[in-house]
């Protein structure tokens, strides 16, 4: 990635009870009073990075990230108790609500431009933005017989009717229409 803001560290951090059983780590960096982006971190359990941070003018925007039901610094840690998609989108949807947020920008990759057309679609009156960069496939070097080479022959078998190859343009089959070509939407140069 070439074009990231400098390093920043959080102005605050602290966590989300968001059932009773999970607590979802949060960090906000940048312009408190800025335009509110989130940042959706990719999956599974990955949870947000520092570097994350740094796709933001933090002189312009209220950067807030957190790490999802199971991931990253959230606890309990790799826990899949009640973490569907659906309790991934109302936790947001509490995040939203506990910071004061009316309408905030989304922004995510991968797993996390999933979850946020997810969100999107269920409030689309709290969404002023999404900007879901479409994935690229690296090519690797897999050894024959591995875990990840049978994976993939499974994914290939699976994919046989799939017309044209859909699976295997992911992100980039919805990402298009999706994602607009305005400033707030087009949240910082080169990604993707």
């Amino acid at each position: 990635m070439t074009d990231l803001y400098p390093d920043i560290e959080p102005f605050h951090h602290w966590y989300l009870d968001v059932d009773g059983h999970h607590r979802l780590y949060v960090e906000e960096c940048g312009r408190r009073s800025g335009i509110p982006v989130l940042f959706l971190h990719g999956g599974p359990g990955a949870g947000c990075e520092p570097y994350h941070r740094r796709f933001f003018d933090p002189g312009r925007y209220h950067i807030i990230l957190f790490d999802q039901r199971g991931a990253g610094r959230s606890h309990p840690h790799a826990d899949l108790t009640d973490n569907t998609t659906w309790h991934l989108v109302e936790d947001m949807e509490k995040l939203r609500r506990k910071l004061g947020i009316e309408r905030w920008l989304l922004f995510g990759g991968s797993w996390g431009s999933t979850l946020a057309l997810a969100y999107a679609q269920t409030h689309p009156e709290r969404v002023s933005g999404l900007r879901c960069p479409p994935w690229r496939a690296k090519r690797r070097r897999v050894v024959p017989g591995s875990r990840e080479a049978t994976r993939d022959t499974r994914r290939a078998e699976g994919a046989k009717g799939d017309p044209k190859g859909a699976s295997e343009r992911g992100v980039q089959s919805y990402g298009r229409p999706v994602c607009s070509r305005n400033e707030l939407a087009m949240l910082w140069r080169n990604a993707g």
